[in-house]
């Protein structure tokens, strides 16, 4: 998905901010961790970075997705790992609970059933 033409990039309580690149790192001996290039400037101009680790890193974001971030952001960088923080890709899509407990026996049929009501 990429971004909508009328996404409110803000950056706060109510975060979104738009993936500008990403970046997959695996160290000797470290688990892989994703970074990610951020910005809630419409220019992309003022970039931030969230690092994904734990687990996280297998959220498949590519650049151009909108994201809402929750986290510890400390020395000037998001860390989103498995004892704080969590990201939510397209936070502008509602999903409700019905949908997402019929995907689990098909995910076609739970895609299908949003989009086709």
């Amino acid at each position: 998905m990429s971004e909508p033409c009328n996404a409110a990039l803000r950056s706060g309580v109510n975060n979104r901010y738009i993936v500008l690149r990403v970046s997959l790192l695996r160290g000797q001996g470290r688990d892989p961790e994703k970074h990610l290039t951020v910005t809630c400037s419409p220019s992309a101009g003022d970039t931030e970075l969230c690092v994904l680790q734990d687990g996280w890193e297998s959220v498949p974001v590519v650049p151009g997705d909108i994201v809402h971030l929750e986290g510890d952001r400390s020395s000037g960088a998001w860390i989103i790992n498995e004892q704080s923080g969590f990201l939510v890709l397209y936070p502008d899509l509602l999903l409700s609970g019905t949908t997402i407990s019929s995907s689990i026996r098909c995910m076609r049929k739970a895609v299908l059933s949003e989009r086709f009501r």
